[in-house]
């Protein structure tokens, strides 16, 4: 087993492949936070079998493991329903990927639709992924004096910044409204309250992919 951290450098990344390719590997599987036709290329040419970890790798023709974006947030959705909130915000966090975020507010609004909901288009707002993003975001849902019962924000570091907007505002967490985040990362435990969270499974996305 031979392993190359990259940390999501483009350049490093097709070096590493042609080191792999160099020790004579019987197989690739590529964690990268973007796949490119140039790494599949790469790949394919070495003759190397591959498979994929990548939030984008599902737009090629390759081997891929990948977590079911629309089912994630259909069920987190429907979750808030059950809670009894009706008047949910969701922010969409990924600036770059049009088509991940495509497929989360799909599941939002299947769920939304399923349960005989109207969406409020004033609590759909698109944000980036810090912390910043999500505080700045939220402040100007609370600021329109739109106050929703809950909110759902697609990635857990903006997560946290919605919940400090809310709490700042005078609102408590869960009582006054509800936040939910997105991929469970270590931070989304280390904060009070802590935030729900959708988590992605990892572990077994890379088994998988062995």
């Amino acid at each position: 087993i031979l392993l190359a951290n990259t940390y999501s450098d483009k350049e490093q990344e097709l070096k590493s492949i042609n080191l792999l390719r160099a020790k004579q590997v019987e197989g690739i599987v590529m964690i990268c936070w973007k796949v490119e036709e140039d790494h599949i290329n790469y790949i394919q040419n070495c003759g190397i079998p591959a498979t994929y970890i990548s939030k984008t790798a599902r737009d090629y023709d390759i081997y891929t493991v990948s977590t079911s974006n629309t089912d994630a947030t259909y069920d987190m959705t429907k979750y808030l329903i059950d809670k009894g909130h009706k008047k949910i915000a969701f922010m969409m966090t990924s600036e770059d990927d049009t088509v991940l975020e495509a497929e989360r507010y799909l599941g939002f609004e299947k769920a939304m639709q399923d349960n005989a909901l109207n969406i409020d288009k004033s609590l759909v707002k698109n944000a980036g992924t810090t912390y910043k993003h999500g505080h700045d975001k939220m402040k100007e849902i609370l600021d329109e004096g739109n106050v929703p019962e809950a909110v759902f924000v697609t990635g857990d570091e903006a997560a946290i910044g919605a919940l400090n907007a809310i709490c700042d505002a005078g609102y408590r967490v869960p009582e006054d409204i509800q936040i939910i985040g997105f991929d469970n990362i270590r931070f989304s435990r280390l904060v009070t309250p802590e935030i729900s969270t959708i988590e992605q499974p990892i572990k077994e996305m890379g088994t998988l992919a062995v």
